[in-house]
């Protein structure tokens, strides 16, 4: 027969281990975290490909001359970085107007958060103006805890418009 510690033990571990069940579940299953658009557009004075997170208004200010040239005809969007980043993706300079990129999708993964990036390049017969190009897209997330990783996928789809969800069915590894 067990005594009143031995039972006690037992009582323990088996609390410890279905707590540990739980929390094992949450950090495997994936999150999708609810992100809006801030900026979105095809040129900019970014001409080369990069992504980052942007934690502080002193950055924003930053990259929007960057973007724009020390004299914008727009200020830098104010941002309560205290509980928002900004998740920038710049996919560089192109020789025409028929290029985008967009942030598809963040999810909580594990340890890090992934933020998806899908690129649209002109299909064959497409019609696209000569001019050049740098396709940007700005999102606000809630201040994360974990790491930020992107995720490109460089597939470069050529049909519809990267307004559609449907344009990039990238998924995390």
């Amino acid at each position: 027969m067990m005594g009143k510690e031995s039972k006690l033990v037992v009582a323990l571990l088996i609390v410890m281990i279905a707590v540990m069940a739980i929390v094992g579940r949450m950090l495997v299953s994936n999150k999708t975290i609810k992100f809006r658009s801030l900026s979105h557009g095809r040129t900019c004075g970014v001409t080369h490909r990069y992504d980052v997170v942007i934690t502080s208004q002193s950055d924003m200010k930053a990259l929007w001359e960057q973007m724009y040239g020390v004299a914008p005809i727009a200020s830098a969007p104010i941002i309560d970085f205290d509980r928002n980043v900004v998740l920038a993706v710049f996919q560089g300079q192109k020789p025409s107007d028929g290029y985008e990129v967009l942030v598809t999708k963040v999810v909580a993964i594990r340890d890090r958060i992934l933020v998806l990036v899908g690129e649209h390049c002109p299909g064959e017969g497409e019609i696209v103006g000569g001019a050049p190009s740098q396709p940007f897209d700005m999102v606000i997330i809630h201040r994360p805890n974990l790491p930020v990783d992107f995720i490109w996928d460089r597939t470069c789809h050529r049909t519809g418009s990267m307004t559609s969800p449907v344009c990039n069915d990238a998924s995390p590894p």
